[in-house]
C-alpha cells in the first residue's frame, strides 16, 4: 500500500486547530479541507481538486459526500456548497442563520444558534429550505454542552419486521 498526495501546501497543524478549526473531512470519495479564508476539496472518483475561495474564514467543514457545510462571514452564519450541481452552477448557499459549529448527515445541517442564551442546538434542511426553532428538533429540546453532532438516522424504531421511520 502506497500513500497518496492530493494536495500540498495545507496550513499548520496549529492553523487548522485554532484559525479554521476543522480537520480535513472525508466523506464518500470526498476529501473537504480548510484553508485561510478559503476551502477545498478533492474527489477520488473524478481526480479533481478545486479551491473555493472567500472573503472571510471558514469554520468547522463538514461534509455528507457531495454538500459542504460550514460557519462563517460577519456576523458568522451557516452556509453550505453543494459539489454534486455543474461547476458553473455552484454557488455558497448562505441559510443567514447565525450559528458556528456546523454538522452535516444527510441533507441536516445541526448548529449551534448564537441567537439564544445559553446556546442552543439548530437543525437546517437543505431540501425544505427550513429550519428548526432554536433548541428544538427530532430529538427535542436540546442545550449546547460541545459541538452538535448528527448521528445519520436516528429517527428509527427496530421492531421484527425491521426499522419503521419516526
Amino acid at each position: 500500500m502506497s500513500w497518496t498526495a492530493i494536495v500540498s501546501g495545507l496550513p499548520s497543524i496549529q492553523k487548522l486547530t485554532y484559525t479554521v478549526e476543522s480537520p480535513p473531512q472525508v466523506s464518500g470519495d470526498l476529501v473537504v479541507y480548510g484553508l485561510i479564508n478559503a476551502f477545498g476539496y478533492y474527489r477520488y472518483s473524478s481526480g479533481n481538486n478545486i479551491t473555493v475561495t472567500l472573503s472571510y474564514q471558514p469554520h468547522t467543514l463538514s461534509s455528507n459526500g457531495a454538500i459542504i457545510a460550514f460557519a462563517g462571514g460577519t456576523p458568522e452564519t451557516i452556509k453550505y456548497y453543494d459539489t454534486s450541481v455543474a461547476l458553473g452552477s455552484r454557488h455558497i448557499v448562505d441559510t443567514a442563520l447565525p450559528g458556528e459549529y456546523a454538522s452535516l448527515s444527510q441533507y441536516t445541517i445541526a448548529f449551534n444558534d448564537l441567537t439564544t442564551t445559553p446556546e442552543r442546538i439548530r437543525y437546517f434542511d437543505i431540501p425544505r429550505n427550513q429550519s428548526s426553532p432554536a433548541g428544538a428538533g427530532p430529538v427535542g429540546n436540546m442545550t449546547f454542552r460541545s459541538s452538535p453532532s448528527n448521528l445519520g438516522e436516528p429517527k428509527c424504531l427496530r421492531n421484527k419486521r425491521g426499522c419503521r421511520r419516526l
